[in-house]
């Protein structure tokens, strides 16, 4: 009987673990609004950027709102950094520019917040967007090649952990 009791025991300690909801953010990042970022604090290109966010169960951050730019400007100020990679690119067309998570466009009335004369795809070879300090942590196009800091987000909404 013992034994038995231990099994069953251990069943419902197993059942907990598999079926349990978080809410919050992960150590490390911070909250604003319902989202979570995380500042790296390591350099990667565009790419390798997307993909350590993806790595943290993120996405490389998608700028929707002046709130969110202005939160996000203030942090990177705060930290220091000259440059952080967002989802921002137009790769896929020149000239058009598009969050490559959501895949929606900043053209009409979506907000941005270019620095004076960007993007001007410089030597044409500037295809993502970065924030950048020279200017305020304006939005600049840049080399996708580059190694820069970059922000991930990701929901704080509360999550169901299944496994």
């Amino acid at each position: 009987m013992c034994h038995v009791r231990n099994m069953a025991g251990l069943e419902l300690l197993v059942l907990v673990g598999v079926f349990s909801v978080g809410f919050g953010c992960p150590n490390g990042w911070l909250t604003h609004n319902n989202k979570c970022y995380h500042f790296s604090r390591e350099t990667e290109t565009w790419l390798g950027a997307t993909r350590m966010c993806e790595f943290l169960k993120g996405t490389l951050v998608e700028i929707e709102t002046k709130d969110e730019n202005d939160y996000l400007k203030q942090q990177a100020k705060t930290i220091g950094h000259s440059y952080y990679w967002t989802a921002l690119s137009d790769v896929e067309e020149e000239g058009t520019w598009n969050w490559m998570i959501s895949s929606v466009s900043v053209t009409g009335d979506r907000f941005t917040d270019w620095m004076p004369g960007q993007p001007n795809n410089y030597q044409n070879a500037q295809e993502c967007m970065a924030l950048d300090r020279s200017q305020n942590y304006m939005w600049n196009d840049a080399d996708c090649k580059t190694n820069y800091y970059y922000i991930c987000e990701q929901s704080d909404s509360p999550t169901e952990v299944i496994g």
